[in-house]
């Protein structure tokens, strides 16, 4: 994560009651997905708000910055498996076949340097995964207006 941001700059995206609404590209994405898509991993998954719309269609995997216990989940999921663990963490030792997997991210790359975006990115391909989305905000459209 770039040095200037910490944990608890980003603490009030994991409680349920705020930010439960999907980011619209979710929405666009879900229908288009190819049949063979069996798992659906989310980077910065933060409360699951993304996650809902997949919720008892497909395996969920979502990773974020904090401890499990401090997240308050929209919902409860079926298939559902969080592990705290950064982008740079899970580059370093993820080596699972991605190719039945759409790997989605919201407002979280922007956090991490462009050398770990590229090296997120070529990890991504070399692991097979050919379906992925993500979406970044620019600063005036960031939903907490930063």
């Amino acid at each position: 994560m770039k040095e200037n941001y910490s944990v608890m700059d980003f603490s009030h995206y994991y409680k349920g009651d705020r930010f439960t609404q999907a980011a619209e590209f979710v929405n666009f994405c879900k229908p288009i997905l190819p049949k063979y898509i069996d798992t659906i991993l989310e980077f910065g998954c933060c409360n699951g708000k993304n996650l809902q719309i997949f919720n008892g269609k497909y395996n969920l995997c979502g990773y974020d910055i904090v401890d499990e216990s401090d997240i308050d989940f929209v919902e409860n999921f079926d298939n559902f498996i969080y592990e705290k663990k950064s982008i740079e963490n899970w580059v370093d030792i993820y080596d699972k076949d991605l190719s039945k997997t759409f790997v989605m991210c919201s407002g979280t790359l922007m956090y991490i340097s462009s050398e770990c975006q590229n090296e997120f990115i070529r990890k991504l391909f070399s692991l097979n995964c050919k379906n992925m989305a993500f979406q970044e905000y620019w600063p005036t459209m960031h939903p907490d207006g930063k």
